[in-house]
């Protein structure tokens, strides 16, 4: 009799395990349901790829936020984005966007020209100014720089640029970390996360700060190699995109294009000032940029015997690059962190050692 009694327990306790299970379930399904109902799908239109790279890590590969966003990149995969005009298509995407992000008036020079709707948030980075609530600072912690005008540099080293301002600023990581947080601000804010957990926010939230986090050791990594470096000067056989790593960390540089374009040869005396001067310091690469003609690099590298190393500005990416998951803005950024160790004789992997081992102190 005790014994049947056990099993009628035993069988009661299962069916209310079961029963409970079964609620727990069609509570999360219907939770989903719900925060798929309450959010349409954000249009989210961007410009350069930093930004483009930033959004997406920070949505993530969880299926409930990836559900909640679509990411525009306009300018297209391969394209030189000091180039770029947008098509009549480009500004109908633009049009529809519930959000567009870009990075300055001073970079993408066309968006003062779009029409945008009534309802598209538009965000400019470097003003700094999408905040999570309304009672904060609103002053920008992103200061544009203004290029130095040198115009009795010698040949070679001539600082003058297009921009009035330099709005290269998101190769300074503490500023794409300002850029990271409007992002994750601007998504946390346009999407229903109606439970008291909070569940969207805290993914937003955990992947931001982990975007964070890595862009803290880019900027460690950087500051070591300006203390540590045997000569301080990078050679560019392209344009420059720099000045901001000039500015920071007091890294100087040799150019040989004095504009962001390369549809104008440098001139023969300017070629021959790098090359000699090269050849003086013993330098054994030479930095090109990203997807732009290299023929002064060429020629460069012929001359001097210097390997070409791309130092990637980040603008946009290659049509091949963009299609593979293992490259990022964080990848490209370390990249050039390496490749900046090689053209100023610092060793690349005690470099890294070094930040691994603050890191781990500082946990």
């Amino acid at each position: 009799m005790e014994s049947a009694m056990n099993v009628g327990g035993n069988m009661k306790k299962t069916k209310t395990l079961n029963l409970l299970i079964v609620l727990l379930t069609m509570f999360a399904l219907t939770s989903c349901a719900f925060i798929q109902k309450t959010n349409k799908r954000k249009q989210i239109v961007t410009t350069l790829y930093p930004e483009y790279d930033m959004i997406n890590k920070i949505i993530g590969t969880n299926q409930e936020t990836k559900d909640l966003f679509d990411v525009t990149l306009i300018i297209p995969p391969g394209q030189d984005s000091h180039t770029f005009d947008p098509s009549i298509q480009d500004l109908i995407t633009i049009k529809n966007a519930d959000i567009f992000i870009y990075t300055a008036d001073e970079m993408e020079t066309w968006v003062k020209d779009v029409d945008f709707g009534t309802d598209t948030i538009v965000i400019d980075l470097s003003k700094d100014s999408y905040k999570k609530t309304d009672d904060v600072d609103k002053t920008s912690r992103i200061k544009l720089f203004q290029v130095e005008d040198d115009d009795d540099e010698e040949p070679g080293h001539d600082h003058n640029h297009v921009h009035a301002y330099d709005p290269h600023y998101w190769l300074y990581p503490i500023y794409s970390i300002y850029m990271v947080e409007q992002i994750r601000d601007v998504l946390i804010n346009n999407v229903e996360d109606p439970f008291e957990t909070r569940p969207i926010t805290k993914v937003l939230t955990d992947n931001a700060n982990a975007y964070i986090d890595e862009l803290k050791k880019v900027d460690q990594a950087l500051t070591l190699i300006s203390q540590t470096s045997t000569q301080n000067t990078m050679y560019f056989g392209s344009p420059f995109s720099f000045y901001y790593w000039h500015v920071i960390y007091g890294f100087d540089y040799e150019l040989t294009y004095s504009t962001c374009s390369t549809e104008t040869e440098p001139p023969i005396n300017v070629l021959s000032n790098i090359i000699d001067k090269m050849k003086a310091n013993n330098i054994k690469y030479i930095f090109a940029k990203e997807l732009v003609n290299q023929e002064a690099c060429e020629m460069i590298s012929f001359h001097t015997k210097a390997e070409i190393l791309v130092l990637h500005s980040g603008h946009n990416v290659s049509v091949e690059d963009f299609r593979n998951p293992d490259v990022s803005y964080l990848t490209i950024l370390w990249q050039d962190v390496e490749n900046l160790s090689k053209m100023l004789n610092v060793d690349y992997n005690q470099i890294i050692k070094e930040v691994n081992d603050y890191d781990i102190k500082m946990q």
